[in-house]
């Protein structure tokens, strides 16, 4: 039976080669942790999003060996700063690495006149006001995507655990699929959007979900139909790479863990923990 999935392929190429490309993961010996926190710009005095995650990035990149910190990001907004952390192997080491990094980045972005706010979704700016990141990936991305990514002025917090091989990510990510609506609700803090009360306590999933690689996840049964589905999305150019794939969870092969991408930014950092905490123990 021709399975339907590979027509991009076949459209595409006019042939259908059913081999789908190798995709390596990087096995982790054990649930180690990882977390990625996007933090609102705001102006001190209008409390609106103000794009200058370019400013604060040089000031805090200077003195570093590449000029840029090894643990802020640019993301697709000038508006959005990403913090990561390193391989963690505990939610308090997590924290820590979170909270040291925070340190720098609150006093920088006080110099440029600059808050750092914590939600799913800023509750009165005009996302068509903000500033696009000047990164290739994000600016095809707008091009290709237009309106339902131009208005991603959305904010979240995404957990990495590690897995051991490539069908464990598999099978862990198609069981902790079933636990997408509690991390949704323990995270909700969007209801706001554009002054408006949406009426939802999440509208940032509701915005997310717009993108056509976003959304709830495509369930697999075993690591190769990952592989074929990936060989079919590239080729007929609905991603460029895997990182474009923005499902609520995701195996990531080149951090070898399964992320949880559902959930919103919350304001304190026992939130973010106790988030974090229980996607170790549920992978666990």
């Amino acid at each position: 039976m021709f399975p339907f999935h590979e027509l991009g392929r076949v459209l595409t190429t006019g042939v259908y080669d059913p081999a789908p490309m190798q995709i390596d993961f990087h096995s982790s010996p054990r649930s180690t942790l990882g977390i990625e926190v996007e933090l609102e710009l705001v102006d001190a005095e209008t409390r609106e999003l103000r794009s200058a995650a370019s400013g604060v990035l040089a000031d805090l990149g200077a003195g570093q060996p590449d000029g840029s910190h090894p643990k802020v990001k640019h993301e697709l907004l000038e508006s959005t700063l990403e913090l990561i952390t390193g391989i963690c192997e505990t939610v308090g080491e997590a924290r820590a690495d979170l909270e040291a990094t925070l340190a720098e980045v609150a006093p920088a972005a006080e110099a440029r006149g600059l808050r750092l706010l914590c939600s799913g979704t800023h509750p009165f700016s005009d996302w068509a006001t903000q500033e696009i990141t000047a990164n290739p990936r994000y600016l095809r991305l707008v091009d290709e995507v237009q309106w339902p990514a131009r208005r991603l002025a959305i904010f979240g917090i995404h957990t990495h655990v590690g897995v051991r091989s490539p069908e464990k990510a598999i099978t862990i990510a198609n069981a902790l699929s079933a636990y997408l609506p509690h991390f949704l609700a323990l995270s909700a803090s969007s209801p706001y959007w554009m002054g408006k009360d949406t009426g939802l306590a999440s509208s940032r999933s509701t915005v997310f979900e717009a993108l056509p690689t976003a959304g709830l996840p495509q369930q697999f049964s075993v690591w190769a139909e990952f592989e074929e589905f990936m060989t079919t999305l590239i080729p007929a150019r609905a991603i460029s790479s895997i990182r474009e794939v923005g499902w609520d969870i995701r195996p990531h092969p080149d951090f070898a863990t399964v992320e949880l991408r559902i959930s919103n930014r919350m304001p304190t950092m026992s939130e973010i923990a106790t988030v974090a905490a229980l996607s170790q123990c549920l992978v666990e």
